[in-house]
């Protein structure tokens, strides 16, 4: 992943804190589909054309895991070329902070820096986590 990605990401995740929502909602598909609207309707909402251009073309392979059907259903094309490309960079943006969020995803993405420690193990990781540090 291109270090702009990177960053970006970073900034998004940490702007909108989907961290968190990420661990709430719970499921990988419906976290794409919540995160895609708001960049849709906020952050890519007021990004010009260069920028969402760059966006696209600093992507590489596999840094959006995800198959033409998931991509393509999710995305509409009504004749307006600019509306469409927000909402595949908005796709695509949402794919990726699902990766960096994801311990299981197999892409090798770089994860989040800001990773909240113990929720990657799940549940009963972090009530293990704070019974232990209750007993020290």
């Amino acid at each position: 992943m291109r270090q702009y990605i990177v960053n970006l990401t970073n900034h998004l995740i940490a702007k909108n804190r989907y961290d968190e929502v990420f661990y709430k909602i719970g499921n990988p598909d419906e976290f794409v589909q919540h995160v895609k609207f708001d960049l849709d309707s906020g952050d890519v909402r007021t990004m010009n054309l260069d920028t969402l251009g760059k966006i696209m073309g600093s992507f590489e392979i596999g840094d959006v895991m995800a198959s033409k059907k998931d991509l393509f259903n999710n995305v509409s094309f009504s004749g307006d070329c600019e509306e469409m490309l927000r909402e595949l960079v908005s796709l695509c943006l949402a794919f990726a902070i699902r990766d960096r969020l994801d311990d299981h995803s197999p892409t090798g993405v770089p994860p989040w820096e800001g990773r909240i420690p113990g929720f990657q193990s799940g549940v009963k990781k972090v009530i293990d986590d704070l019974a232990t540090r209750r007993k020290q």
